[in-house]
């Protein structure tokens, strides 16, 4: 069943409440709940990803703010993906032109480029420290927690953990 298209008649009834002050007050102060606006404009046609992107159920997949970052590197248009399963969807505040759609194609179907966005650089390795300076470091207030953690670990093995001699 298609929809009722109210005409000027319908709305005869109406038309003496509607002209009322207090009426009329109500209907301007009204707020719309609700307002569909479009900002963007999303490509029509969504990208295949060659790698999961990080979730709850893909930890190990590429984080979704450094593939936003690197799209928008090759594409300067983008402003948001939206990805769902393995489908990316892009969205342009403006027109994107030919060649940076090109270059992001080339960049997303790159898994290893991809892959390299997910992982994080390993941590400098700390010099060995020994004795004081060791005892200086766990000491300080200006130590980071990870490398605290880390000095803690050592000197708990040279100092308070002895080890066994496994049994012959």
């Amino acid at each position: 069943m298609g929809r009722y298209v109210f005409k000027s008649k319908d709305l005869a009834p109406l038309r003496e409440w509607l002209n009322n002050p207090v009426a009329r007050g109500v209907l301007e102060s009204a707020i719309p709940i609700k307002r569909f606006e479009r900002k963007g404009q999303q490509s029509g046609e969504p990208i295949a990803l060659p790698v999961p992107v990080q979730s709850r159920e893909e930890p190990d997949g590429v984080p979704l703010p450094a593939l936003l970052k690197a799209v928008k590197a090759e594409d300067p248009t983008v402003v948001g993906i939206v990805v769902r399963g393995d489908k990316m969807i892009l969205k342009h505040r403006a027109r994107p032109k030919a060649a940076d759609r090109e270059k992001v194609l080339k960049l997303v179907k790159d898994p290893k480029k991809l892959q390299a966005l997910g992982r994080t650089p390993t941590p400098p390795k700390v010099p060995a420290l020994r004795g004081e300076d060791l005892e200086k470091l766990l000491l300080s207030e200006e130590t980071p927690d990870a490398e605290w953690l880390r000095a803690f670990r050592r000197y708990a093995v040279a100092n308070l953990i002895k080890t066994r001699k496994a049994p012959k």
